[in-house]
């Protein structure tokens, strides 16, 4: 058998991401979904998991957050040996793994982070777990206040863009969820106050047909206009963008071209399997659409 090794001088540099998540056993979300969207987009996707969940497309049935030490031994691994450009950070579930993803962070200080503050799930299961790592948790737990601060005073300040929904910006500032623009606007600004280097409030939940989403930057604020489109089949929305959003990133692009093209391929991806039946509940979307 004749062994080959790749020569470092004529080897073609690979885009890598890193995702550190949760596993959604539906495959809709989480990890998978994250590994889907890069692989989609032409980008190498590596993971750290952070929790185990039993889910499917009607909810969530089971949460088990990892041991941290396994979480900082994935971490660990990945970081001497593979060159990340950008990291996507979801589901967390523990206030111990968070801390652990937060040193990981502070080692990695040039590395842009996408946090994607994700607390309940779309069928509206709490996604933190209690002080046993192990169970599931309603969403107004000792816990749940404890992660909740921890982004707050945090991780949001270590993250290039924070992309929350409308209900975790709204849990993020302890207000009412925005119901227009302008209110998303001033949440975005309260949220940069808060520490955050740029801010993604997502609109898709608004009572519109046309949905704004706002990128609000210390300097500027964009508005991305995207059509509603009528389905059930939303699961994975959010890992699927600030995946998308990590992705284009690590290819080069600034961040307003990068949330721009990652908007446009989440529009797709839902058109893609608006009427396509996986399961009885919330199916997901599909980022392997072809044009």
């Amino acid at each position: 058998m004749i062994e080959t090794h790749a020569d470092p001088k004529h080897s073609m540099k690979q885009a890598i991401v890193l995702s550190i998540a949760g596993s959604d056993s539906g495959a809709g979300a989480g990890i998978q979904a994250d590994i889907k969207v890069c692989a989609s987009l032409g980008v190498y996707c590596a993971s750290v998991i952070t929790a185990i969940t039993a889910q499917n497309t009607q909810g969530v049935s089971a949460l088990t957050c990892l041991e941290p030490a396994l979480v900082k031994a994935q971490l660990d691994s990945i970081a001497e040996d593979f060159n990340i450009q950008a990291i996507k950070i979801g589901m967390l579930g523990h206030l111990a793994i968070a801390e652990c993803v937060a040193d990981f962070l502070r080692a990695q200080p040039a590395i842009p982070v996408i946090l994607d503050p994700v607390l309940v799930s779309t069928s509206g299961h709490s996604l933190v777990a209690g002080k046993d790592l192990d169970g599931q948790a309603k969403s107004d737990t000792f816990e749940a206040q404890q992660l909740l601060q921890f982004y707050r005073q945090t991780l949001i300040p270590m993250a290039f863009l924070t992309t929350p929904n409308l209900a975790e910006a709204a849990q993020l500032l302890d207000c009412p969820e925005a119901t227009s623009t302008e209110q998303m606007e001033q949440q975005a600004e309260k949220l940069l106050k808060m520490g955050a280097a740029n801010v993604l409030i997502k609109g898709g939940h608004l009572e519109a047909q046309m949905l704004t989403d706002l990128l609000h930057t210390p300097t500027e604020t964009h508005r991305y206009r995207h059509e509603k489109i009528s389905t059930r089949n939303t699961h994975g929305t959010g890992c699927t963008l600030s995946s998308a959003i990590a992705a284009k990133l690590c290819q080069g692009l600034p961040l307003p071209r990068a949330v721009d093209e990652a908007i446009a391929h989440l529009q797709k991806a839902i058109q893609a399997n608006r009427n396509v039946m996986i399961g009885t509940g919330y199916g997901p979307v599909n980022p392997f659409y072809s044009d």
